[in-house]
């Protein structure tokens, strides 16, 4: 499955963008809280969520320059050239690097904008009002109306932060493959010596030939192992965030009681479909989790040295965890005495303020300076006698 790229840019524009305008929503939200409410606990955590948002954006930009920086002194030492030859576009495996740099600033922004939706419906603070009232609804019936329109938005925002978790979790796993697949293609240089020490052409074409079967059959076991999990997981977060964001737009749009809980068909197949894809993405992630911690612990000693992949998996791992924290505080709501909507806060103030950590893990977890952001076999725009091609010239040089 392949991911896209060379559009990292235009997402760190959008990103900029949607962070002035999450932090102006803030300031209106926050004005507009009573002052007597300005006092609780949980008012106070989600404040600093905001100024957390541009740390873990900063950090995220900081990861991207290390990698600018080291891609810019590749081409000048001609260790990896740019993409296609196109200066500033950075090599494949850079590029997807980079797209992982970006999902803790993505995944922060939406938790941001969760909390401005469920605050909204707490202070009962609601821009959309005047629309409804206009379509003849009276004014309480606009504000349960409005709650339950926030609650889809924040569903929506939700949604899409999960998409680009697993999006990035496919490119972890892709790149992770890709470094197994080279580490175990520079395992048959042992045979090339023997040929050359004892010239013996037959054997060796014979050994050959079984050792391609076998690297054939543990790749083969490895792709279904890891990579169809993954991707199961990242189609069914593409479903689930297409059917929410899709929802969420028809509400406002067209309906605004169309799969409420206000409404009488809010029991309806339709509208049934989140439960069924929160199921599916509980156990499509379990798959591919487990499938990244048997990649881990098998291969750790052979590419540890080489891709970190511990520290990689954990900057993976703690945000699909946290993706279904709140299944585990809803059955303690009872017990803490907090409304549903106040969970659903302090849910996305958590997961808001670990992304901030994640940012930070990612500086190490994807050192700019590993080895492997530079292996030719691993590009995707040169053709394979390109590939033999360039490996030559470098060896050349070396030996020079």
């Amino acid at each position: 499955m392949a991911v896209m790229v060379q559009w990292w840019a235009i997402l760190v524009i959008v990103l900029l963008i949607e962070l002035g305008f999450t932090f102006h929503y803030g300031l209106v939200l926050h004005s507009s809280v009573p002052a007597n409410d300005q006092t609780d606990w949980l008012v106070r955590l989600t404040s600093g969520i905001f100024l957390a948002c541009f740390i873990t954006v900063l950090l995220s930009l900081v990861a991207i320059f290390f990698h600018l920086r080291a891609a810019l002194a590749d081409a000048r030492q001609d260790r990896s050239k740019w993409h296609r030859g196109i200066e500033w576009l950075l090599p494949f495996q850079r590029d997807v690097a980079i797209q992982v740099l970006l999902m803790p600033a993505v995944y922060h922004l939406m938790m941001c904008r969760t909390v401005l939706r469920q605050w909204s419906k707490i202070a009962r603070v609601h821009i959309d009002i005047d629309q409804l009232l206009m379509q003849g609804f009276d004014a309480n019936k606009a504000l349960e109306v409005t709650s339950d329109l926030q609650s889809s938005a924040s569903e929506a925002n939700i949604a899409l932060a999960e998409m680009y978790d697993a999006y990035a979790l496919l490119c972890f796993g892709m790149l992770a493959m890709q470094v197994v697949r080279h580490e175990l293609g520079q395992s048959d240089v042992p045979l090339r010596n023997l040929q050359q020490e004892y010239q013996i052409e037959e054997k060796y074409v014979d050994l050959r030939e079984k050792h391609e079967q076998r690297h054939g059959r543990i790749l083969g076991v490895l792709d279904k192992t890891l990579l169809v999990g993954v991707q199961m997981y990242t189609l069914c977060t593409f479903m689930s965030a297409l059917y929410s964001i899709g929802l969420t737009a028809y509400r406002f749009a067209y309906d605004p009681l169309y799969c409420s809980k206000l409404a009488a068909h809010h029991d309806s197949g339709m509208c049934l479909f989140s439960e069924i894809i929160y199921g599916a993405n509980f156990a499509t992630s379990s798959i591919a989790i487990w499938n990244l911690i048997v990649l881990e612990r098998s291969l750790h000693q052979d590419i540890a040295d080489i891709f970190s992949p511990t520290m990689k998996f954990w900057s993976m791992k703690i945000p699909v965890t946290l993706a279904f924290s709140i299944g585990f505080l809803k059955p303690f709501q009872p017990l803490t005495g907090m409304s549903s909507a106040r969970v659903d806060v302090l849910n996305a103030a958590t997961k808001a303020y670990c992304m901030t950590l994640v940012a930070l893990l990612n500086i190490f977890a994807w050192d700019a300076s590993e080895a492997w952001y530079s292996w030719v076999e691993l590009r995707d725009d040169l053709p394979d006698g390109s590939l033999k091609d360039e490996e030559q010239d470098k060896s050349t040089s070396s030996d020079e």
